[in-house]
């Protein structure tokens, strides 16, 4: 059943009884056309409305006015979020290494900061990106932040990272990107070292993020003086995919 908000529950049957296996129940508002318009399975552009937009992406245009656009255009409410993961699409998608350097110069050109680097085999090590609009937000929004990896795409072998900012009702607002070709700590303190330079050294006074070695040891090279908060969310994750549900069940249960 559609019930046109994101509240749902999936069950199935195990030893004979209904079971709920999955579900998210944080259901306090109504199912009204505004809150339907919202859903991501609403809002997600098709391919030809993604090929409109794209150019926008490319050019560095504000989060605000792709979203305008895309509502005036096709009636669908982006999130940040969302245009986030569309520039990621377009920026992944440049195969060639003239283009790196392409996108390099056109970014710093409208006032933003971005940084590359090649292997011997001309693959890409990493791309770190930050436009201008990201930076003027990072002066009003930088003393918690969020840091994660988000995922592996499958057309192209990076990793997509992202550095959020934190406002007082705890919105993550994504400020700096990063693709990289490996999850190391040393390629994860570039990119850190690269958000402390746009941000002119500013330090930061608490980092939030999973249980990550990795991130972990970079945050201790590049923010010694940071509290380092664990996202109790991004743990309980961890937990459920790493281990099967019978181990999980002992755990509760020790």
């Amino acid at each position: 059943m559609n019930t046109q908000c994101p509240a749902f529950i999936y069950c199935k049957i195990i030893d004979g009884y209904w079971t709920v296996v999955r579900g998210n129940v944080h259901h306090n508002h109504e199912c009204n056309s505004l809150r339907y318009q919202g859903n991501s399975w609403v809002r997600r552009l098709t391919d030809g409305e993604f090929q409109i937009v794209r150019p926008l992406l490319i050019s560095g245009t504000a989060a605000f006015h792709i979203k305008n656009f895309a509502y005036q255009s096709f009636g669908k409410r982006l999130t940040d979020q969302d245009v986030c993961n569309m520039r990621y699409k377009v920026f992944s998608r440049a195969n060639l290494p003239g283009d790196y350097g392409k996108l390099q110069a056109h970014i710093t050109s409208l006032g933003g900061l971005c940084e590359y680097e090649l292997n011997d085999d001309n693959c890409l090590s990493y791309f770190f990106l930050m436009t201008a609009e990201r930076m003027n937000l990072t002066v009003r929004f930088c003393d918690v932040i969020g840091f994660d990896g988000t995922y592996k795409t499958n057309n192209e072998n990076v990793y997509l990272y992202q550095v959020v900012a934190l406002d007082m009702n705890f919105k993550a607002i994504p400020v700096c990107i990063a693709f990289l070709s490996r999850e190391t700590s040393a390629l994860i303190s570039r990119f850190l070292f690269f958000f402390q330079r746009s941000t002119n050294s500013r330090q930061v006074i608490g980092i939030v993020t999973d249980d990550s070695p990795a991130i972990a040891a970079a945050i201790t090279q590049v923010y010694p003086n940071a509290h380092h908060i664990s996202c109790r969310v991004h743990l309980v994750r961890n937990v459920i995919m790493r281990r099967v549900r019978s181990e999980i069940i002992q755990l509760f249960l020790a």
